[in-house]
């Protein structure tokens, strides 16, 4: 009240006091960096001991909340047999795992990329990337690590045969070199779940998995969403029905035989006899698949691709994860369609396959894709400004779809180049140094078929991405990371747990109560394949009985029509708890009419939620075979019945007369 808001009088009242001393400023050392933790305003020298904050303002999973991340290379997550040298070998196979510096989470979400290449490697397949250490992915693990993820870069098991004359060897090898891929991308994910459970958890992740894959490792992370049946890899297209298969083996051939290569997950032993002393005959038994890590799961809960497609749409299966697809709407290697896939090392025509397009339409279809709705899907291109996702998706003539960003690239030059036409850039997003790889690869082809100079090799190497640079990269990496985040987060959020039960095939019909499925319909002498699903929770609840845990299901015994018959997948037909099932009928049904399968299981249950610590095994159907399990029912089975439906299949004859019985034929029933 006396000084009101100047105070300079009364600080007057003491001068200011200063001294000079001659002689050297003594060094200080420390932190000189005012935006560290430990920043030191009397510190003249920086002596490198700087302290940022490992954590800033954001969301996980969405935001870049971590400022660094942690590298492991080379972890070895398996080893399998490759053929990259054409002889059977056991290779090991490798991931770098990118972690978030400081982070003490232990249930954090898991994100695989698998690089591009063609299944061979970098150099030998003509281009500058095909490994885990491709820029663009190490790029996008460091990025999606600062977000909280743990992120893994794998490698696979790459070969196969391009130089084969024969198209069916160039088709069969290529479609085996993407199926040990995909058995290695399952692997990886069965390691890591491994590695939680029985190493102490080093890299803190819980089990939340999406896998993503740059052009050839898009093919093998959308097989890990869809690619669940045995019977999916015996499509006709994968069938070698050439001149060559029937003279040598007297019938077609799968281009995949399980018994051989494994089964999907390359969980289980596969060999082959080969003749390896030279006499014409096969002796030896030789393994060209070895299991790693059969008892963890490869499921995962998502899929995206940034180019690449899918061997065939037929795959995907209502209740699967959802997947999202980034690609050149004009892509020459990986059809946006549906086309004959063209492989970059000949440019020659392999097998049909099923682009981004007709995917995303599907999976969007069956109701996969709904945890995607309301995402946008425009982007930021600063490079072409092509970044509205509606009006690409308009240009390529179909709808807008959130799970799809449809790709538009500038139209090739008509100018040859020095090394031949440009080409469409399906993958914007690569870089690398094209002098070390020109003159890398001039040195490995010097003795070979094609000794080109260095520039041709250069050039060639830019064909579909004339204007690549790191810059052009980080752009587009900037894009996949802007579209892909929020579907990843958006399908890592889900609770995808499935209800416990049976799923019978699409286009079956139920009765009013479900306890009778009547499944798709087959004509008598022709070809049925169909799978039932099943899947357990690690609790069963039984109408009117309780709620038990859940320990197996066996099934026994499947009536199928005669000519057909049944398997299961996993084989044993033993299902557990917090997986997948499923019971497969195929084969030629003979007769006409409609049949019960009459389905038969053993199910144990544990009884702890009603005070046993103990297991109880009982037959379905049920008819009081246990006393101990009659004191909960009474004489009423019909609930615990109920647990399994009444499965039918209905065999509608051929089309033709038939006249009544008594009639008469001629010799060729004309």
């Amino acid at each position: 009240t006396v000084l009101g808001t100047d105070y300079s009088a009364l600080n007057s009242f003491v001068p200011t006091f200063t001294v000079n001393v001659s002689g050297d400023v003594i060094a200080v050392s420390g932190c000189t960096d005012p935006n560290a933790e430990n920043y030191n305003s009397n510190a003249t020298s920086d002596d490198g001991s700087c302290e940022y904050p490992s954590m800033v303002d954001g969301v996980r999973y969405v935001d870049e909340i971590f400022t660094s991340v942690n590298v492991e290379t080379n972890v070895v997550y398996g080893a399998n047999i490759g053929i990259i040298t054409q002889a059977p070998a056991l290779e090991e196979l490798t991931m770098d795992i990118y972690t978030p510096d400081g982070d003490e989470a232990t249930d954090r979400r898991v994100v695989v990329l698998l690089h591009t290449g063609t299944f061979l490697p970098a150099i030998v397949n003509g281009q500058a990337t095909g490994d885990k250490s491709d820029n663009t992915l190490v790029e996008l693990c460091t990025r999606l690590a600062k977000k909280g993820y743990v992120a893994v870069s794998a490698n696979y098991r790459l070969g196969w045969n391009p130089l084969s004359t024969d198209p069916e060897v160039r088709t069969s090898t290529l479609a085996q070199a993407f199926y040990r891929a995909q058995q290695d991308a399952r692997t990886a994910v069965r390691y890591l779940r491994m590695s939680a459970a029985e190493m102490g958890n080093p890299y803190g992740i819980g089990d939340k998995f999406a896998v993503g894959g740059d052009g050839t490792g898009g093919y093998m992370a959308l097989a890990l969403a869809a690619l669940d049946k045995d019977s999916e890899v015996l499509l006709p297209k994968f069938i070698d029905s050439s001149d060559n298969a029937i003279a040598t083996y007297g019938q077609p051939v799968p281009y995949i035989i399980q018994s051989m290569l494994g089964n999907l997950g390359g969980s289980n032993y596969g060999a082959t006899m080969m003749d390896l002393d030279g006499d014409g005959t096969p002796e030896t038994e030789v393994p060209l698949c070895v299991p790693n890590h059969p008892d963890y799961s490869d499921a995962i809960d998502m899929a995206f691709n940034f180019g690449g497609a899918m061997l065939d749409t037929v795959w995907i299966e209502a209740g699967e994860a959802p997947i999202a697809s980034f690609q050149n709407i004009n892509d020459e290697f990986a059809p946006y369609d549906v086309d004959v896939l063209t492989e970059p090392v000949n440019n020659d025509p392999v097998i049909e396959a099923h682009g981004s397009l007709p995917l995303i339409r599907r999976a969007t279809a069956l109701g996969n894709n709904d945890c995607f709705a309301g995402l946008s899907t425009t982007l930021v291109d600063a490079t072409y400004g092509n970044g509205d996702g509606a009006a690409n998706a308009a240009a390529a003539g179909h709808a807008d779809m959130p799970g799809l960003f449809p790709l538009v690239t500038p139209t090739p030059s008509a100018t040859p180049t020095a090394c031949g036409m440009a080409e469409w850039d399906g993958a914007p997003w690569q870089w690398w140094d094209n002098n070390v790889y020109a003159a890398t690869a001039e040195a490995y082809n010097s003795a070979g078929a094609t000794p080109y100079p260095a520039a041709v090799w250069g050039c060639l190497a830019t064909l579909s991405n004339p204007d690549m640079s790191e810059e052009k990269g980080m752009a587009f990496t900037d894009m996949l990371e802007e579209f892909f985040t929020p579907r990843i987060d958006a399908a890592l959020s889900q609770d995808d747990t499935p209800e416990a039960g049976f799923y019978p095939p699409e286009g079956s019909v139920f009765n009013a109560d479900s306890s009778v499925v009547t499944l798709p319909s087959v004509t008598q002498n022709s070809d049925y394949n169909e799978s039932i699903s099943f899947y357990a929770t690690e609790e069963i609840s039984i109408p009117d009985v309780g709620s038990f845990g859940f320990v197996s299901a066996n099934i026994t015994s499947v009536s199928t029509p005669a000519g057909m018959s049944y398997s299961c997948d996993p084989e044993g037909c033993n299902f557990g708890p917090n997986a997948w099932g499923y019971v497969t009928l195929s084969g030629t049904p003979e007769s006409a009419g409609s049949y019960d399968l009459d389905l038969t299981a053993m199910v144990t249950v544990n009884l702890a939620s009603v005070g046993l610590d103990a297991d109880l095994s009982f037959p379905i159907p049920y008819n009081g075979e246990n006393p101990i399990l009659n004191t909960v029912l009474g004489t009423d089975y019909s609930a615990l019945n109920s647990f399994v439906p009444t499965f039918t299949i209905n065999v509608e004859p051929e089309a033709g007369f038939y006249p009544p019985e008594g009639s008469v034929f001629n010799s060729d029933s004309s």
